[in-house]
């Protein structure tokens, strides 16, 4: 998991300095070494995916970037806090307001 903690701090450093596509790379792999470690449904997998999201937005990817968060929100609802998936439903409320989507974005803040 080291490997993966320091791609980790790789990507979120590619992704502070405005290079989505450098930081996806760095992502995807620590995402690779800890679903191999701790498989789909952990709380480590969910974390990379909360590194990937910014990213892929930036891209243009914005439906690869939902996939990845209702994921994220399914893992945060089962192995951790409700706090987390709390934010994560607003992010994905903030996304669906943005892209005009007003009523799907209310639905996700009243989860």
């Amino acid at each position: 998991p080291d490997i993966a903690t320091t791609y980790v701090a790789i990507a979120g450093s590619y992704q502070d300095n405005g290079q989505p596509g450098q930081s996806l790379e760095y992502a995807n792999k620590a995402f690779a070494i800890r679903k191999k470690i701790f498989g789909d449904d952990h709380e480590e997998v969910a974390d990379i995916y909360r590194i990937m999201v910014p990213a892929l937005l930036q891209q243009g990817e914005g439906a690869q970037a939902m996939t990845i968060l209702q994921k994220r929100v399914a893992i945060e609802t089962k192995c951790t806090s409700t706090l987390e998936a709390a934010e994560t439903y607003r992010e994905i409320a903030g996304i669906h307001a943005e892209s005009g989507e007003h009523e799907l974005a209310v639905a996700f803040l009243e989860k």
